[in-house]
């Protein structure tokens, strides 16, 4: 295999391959006692009267997924020479549409207060998300050729990419009512840096089954916000370069790209024992304004014969991209954009066995493209001090079974460390796993022992506010009003 076929098939990998789910670190949306775990849920109050979080350090999260397979399994070692690539397998291995991305989050800065039943937090975020779309067929045509597909489409529709670098400055407000339900409301205002997007995205190639003749059509729009120019020439893409005019610290303190977003959430103690939780994250969008390109695509276009294999000297792939490119007329402009922000749909529910021990599931959702990627968290809490958690727990997503994770909180007041992943295996062979997920930071955390912020709860995952079980001044209203339509006209009054 010559190395320019290893390049292509590398780069065909890295667009078609595998699931990202993008999933913040499940078991943190449960662990109350951190209060980087309001980031998950905006109806967690704060842990004390005051919460400071330091500059960098206090929450860097890190997140890789990969459905598909692992670094090892695509390049397998050999026992006589390097490693061998296995792009064959990978693709047989392909669901429909597959993801394959990353996510970065450092935040820059944090403080919390509270205030009796009231809770308010400001946090400053740097963000990077990156996930890739695209639909098995789009690979099998380049690489096994588009015999297999005699008399039928290769639909390449829902191929996509969203590259999004964003600072967020948002405050949170949470509020326990009298039924000891606690609310939550987030507002973040963002300001985009980067991005790389594409909205539109349906192509399809049919073979005719009886003179092998190719039928490309269909259209594409890719969206960019990057410090880049774009030449064409007779509808051709002709040149990329970069715009050096732009500076560093100019893309860094760019404000031309404002956006807006809200989270909702919801924690609801259904008995002395149960408490249900729920959120809704990132509704909201941003608007595209500077280092502008946005590349339109369409067109329809025959190719007499067969393209033959793909297994040649690598004919096959310059045909093939020859064809595709003088079927498509590429129409460049600087237009404003806005690209929406992939949705994030939490649920949880934790039962409290003991004051030592508690049991959770979290349930996560990502909406991007049309598409639900969901997973699924089992937890268990052990406290065996007050400043003192050890969390384990267990993830179904990627198409993998073998997520087993663990979390660690150190400290209460003043100094609060934390770290938590959902794949403890692929930390320690990141080589041999699909995922990578990794959460920690440090926190200052004052007035835990002040009467406003002590504990009311029973169970040691509310180290500080707690999730309020319903007291007796509600039990009283609810007697009252039970009383009340007694007296009434028939009961209803």
């Amino acid at each position: 295999m010559s190395f320019k076929r290893i390049i292509f098939s590398l780069l065909v990998l890295l667009f078609f391959a595998g699931t990202l789910s993008a999933q913040q670190n499940q078991p943190l949306f449960l662990m109350h006692q951190v209060p980087e775990s309001n980031l998950l849920n905006p109806a967690i109050p704060v842990a004390c009267k005051y919460y400071i979080g330091l500059p960098v350090i206090s929450s860097v999260h890190i997140n890789y997924g990969n459905s598909l397979v692992t670094y090892n399994q695509l390049f397998q070692k050999s026992t006589d020479g390097p490693r061998t690539i296995e792009i064959d397998q990978a693709v047989d291995k392909m669901h429909k549409r597959e993801f394959v991305g990353t996510e970065a989050h450092i935040q820059l800065l944090a403080f919390g207060y509270r205030y009796n039943e009231y809770s308010f937090m400001f946090t400053i975020t740097e963000k990077n998300n990156i996930p890739f779309t695209a639909p098995k067929d789009g690979a099998e045509l380049l690489w096994n050729g588009n015999t297999q597909f005699e008399g039928n489409k290769a639909g390449m529709k829902g191929a996509g990419v969203y590259f999004n670098h964003y600072r967020e400055y948002a405050i949170s407000a949470s509020k326990k009512n009298w039924r000891g339900t606690y609310w939550g409301v987030r507002a973040k205002l963002l300001f985009g840096k980067l991005n790389l997007s594409s909205p539109k995205a349906n192509m399809s190639v049919y073979t005719d089954d009886r003179t092998f003749d190719l039928r490309f059509n269909g259209d594409f729009r890719l969206n960019s916000s990057l410090p880049v120019t774009i030449y064409t020439n007779d509808y051709k893409i002709d040149s990329i370069v970069l715009d050096e005019s732009i500076s560093t610290s100019e893309l860094i303190f760019n404000r031309k790209n404002p956006g807006f977003s809200a989270d909702f959430g919801v924690i609801y103690p259904y008995n002395k024992k149960l408490t249900l939780s729920a959120s809704v994250l990132d509704l909201g969008f941003i608007w595209w304004r500077s280092n502008l390109n946005n590349a339109e695509a369409g067109g329809d276009f025959i190719y007499k014969g067969s393209l033959g294999q793909p297994s040649g000297s690598g004919n096959y792939f310059n045909e093939l991209k020859r064809i595709f490119i003088d079927s498509m007329n590429v129409i460049n402009s600087q237009k404003r954009y806005v690209s929406m922000l992939p949705l994030h749909l939490n649920g949880g529910a934790n039962y409290e066995i003991n004051k030592m021990f508690s049991a959770g599931i979290v349930a996560d959702a990502l909406v991007f493209r049309s598409r639900v990627n969901p997973s699924l968290t089992l937890m268990g809490q052990y406290f065996p001090f007050k400043s003192l958690s050890v969390t384990a727990s267990y993830t179904l997503n990627y198409h993998s079974f073998s997520n087993f994770g663990l979390g660690l909180v150190v400290g209460k007041d003043p100094v609060q460390f934390y770290v938590v992943s959902t794949n403890i295996p692929g930390l320690i062979k990141p080589l041999d796993t699909r995922s990578i997920n990794l959460r920690f930071g440090m926190n200052i955390l004052i007035g835990c022992n002040l009467k406003e912020a002590r504990d009311t709860g029973t169970h040691p995952a509310m180290p500080c506010p707690g999730v309020d079980r319903p007291d007796k001044s509600y039990k009283k209203k609810i007697k009252k009003k039970k009383k009340h339509r007694k007296k009434g006209l028939f009961g209803i009054f």
